[in-house]
C-alpha cells in the first residue's frame, strides 16, 4: 500500500494544478470588471448581458428580447457590440486598445453578410474580446465610424 501512496499524491497534485484548484496565483487577482458605456450614439440601446461570459451588449436598433436572439432581428446597417470575458487562468492578451481593426476577423455565425470585427485585450488581469458585428457585406465608412464611436464609449470599472 505504501508504494502507491506517493504516486497517488503526485497524481492528485497534478490534477489540482491542471484544473486550477491549487493555482490561485495564476488566476486574475481582481474580480471581473463591470462594463458599461459612457454615452452611446443616438438611437443605441444597452442590454443586460445574455450569458455568463458576455458582459455587455449594445445594439444600434430597438430590440425586444425574444427566444431567437438579437441576431435574427438585426436590420440592414445594424450594428451590435458584445463584450466577452474568458475564464483563462493567466492573461494572454496585451492591454486592451479600443480600436476597430481595418478588416473583419470573421462573420457573424450563420450570417455571411455580417462581418465581425474583433478587438482583443486585457483589462485588470482579465482577457476580453469586443465583437463588432455590422449587417452589411461591405460596411461604409459612416457605419465604421459609428461603430468606433460606440466602442470608444466602453468603460471598465
Amino acid at each position: 500500500m505504501r508504494r502507491w501512496r506517493l504516486p497517488l499524491v503526485g497524481l492528485i497534485v497534478a490534477i489540482m494544478l491542471a484544473t486550477g484548484v491549487a493555482s490561485a496565483a495564476t488566476r486574475p487577482t481582481s474580480p471581473r470588471p463591470m462594463v458599461s458605456y459612457s454615452q452611446l450614439p443616438r438611437g443605441w440601446h444597452q442590454l443586460p448581458a445574455q450569458s455568463d461570459h458576455a458582459a455587455a451588449l449594445a445594439l444600434s436598433w430597438r430590440y425586444k428580447p425574444d427566444s431567437g436572439g438579437w441576431a435574427n432581428s438585426m436590420p440592414r446597417d445594424g450594428i451590435a457590440i458584445t463584450v466577452w470575458f474568458f475564464p483563462k487562468k493567466t492573461p494572454r492578451f496585451p492591454p486592451l486598445n479600443l480600436a476597430i481593426p481595418r478588416s473583419p476577423a470573421t462573420t457573424l455565425e450563420g450570417a455571411p453578410d455580417t462581418p465581425e470585427y474583433r478587438i482583443r485585450g486585457r483589462v485588470n488581469g482579465h482577457d476580453v474580446e469586443v465583437w463588432v458585428d455590422i449587417r452589411r457585406p461591405h460596411p461604409t465608412q459612416r457605419l465604421l465610424r459609428l461603430a468606433q464611436q460606440a466602442v470608444s464609449a466602453l468603460r471598465f470599472k
